[in-house]
């Protein structure tokens, strides 16, 4: 029998183009995101460092939802979903 869509699984890690996509070059959420979390390590404590871990998150957030809305495959889309959801958990522990 032959298929002329490709299976879940074929096309699960592949962009448009046919590449197999898991990790990209950081983009400026993540970036902001890394930049604000280790910022967020090195304040001792205080405003400044809560300021730190706040901007953190909402670079992060930001980062998932554009995976989720422009990832450029299924697996992208996902991973921004579950880094959306996790962020999301830790709003109530």
């Amino acid at each position: 029998m032959k298929f002329n869509k490709p299976h879940m699984s074929h096309s699960f890690f592949r962009e448009a183009d046919g590449h197999i996509v898991l990790a990209q070059w950081p983009n400026i959420p993540l970036s902001g995101w890394l930049v604000f979390k280790i910022l967020s390590r090195i304040i001792a404590n205080g405003q400044l460092k809560t300021g730190f871990e706040q901007l953190s998150m909402a670079f992060l957030f930001a980062w998932a939802v554009l995976k989720i809305l422009q990832g450029v495959n299924h697996f992208r889309r996902i991973l921004g979903l579950v880094i959306l959801l996790m962020i999301s958990v830790s709003f109530f522990k």
